[in-house]
């Protein structure tokens, strides 16, 4: 079973009386929530930080690289792949944050 089907059976577990859940899957729940939380923030400090060592190297900001590596105008060099695929990554991260935190 994956972790998306227990999610979905835990959560019409949940729907049925949301009174008789116990106060240890709740915090257990929280917990959870957390871990992931930090376990995506350390992931995006590591992705800025390899992202920061482009910049750097290329003395270029990600905004005009991007803008440059779509238009295809700054070639296929295997830099710039990776460059892209960490910006694609750190988007990725962003948005599991975002979503954990409204909620």
């Amino acid at each position: 079973m994956t972790v998306l089907e227990k999610i979905k059976i835990l959560e019409r577990y949940v729907a049925i009386d949301p009174s008789m859940i116990d106060p240890v899957m709740e915090m257990a729940i929280d917990k959870l929530l957390k871990r992931e939380t930090t376990r995506m923030g350390d992931m995006h400090l590591r992705i800025d930080s390899q992202i920061a060592a482009f910049e750097v190297k290329y003395n270029m900001s990600s905004e005009e690289f991007r803008s440059r590596y779509d238009a295809g105008s700054i070639g296929d060099d295997m830099d710039f792949i990776e460059w892209a695929a960490t910006l694609d990554m750190r988007e990725k991260v962003q948005r599991h944050l975002s979503m954990i935190h409204k909620g």
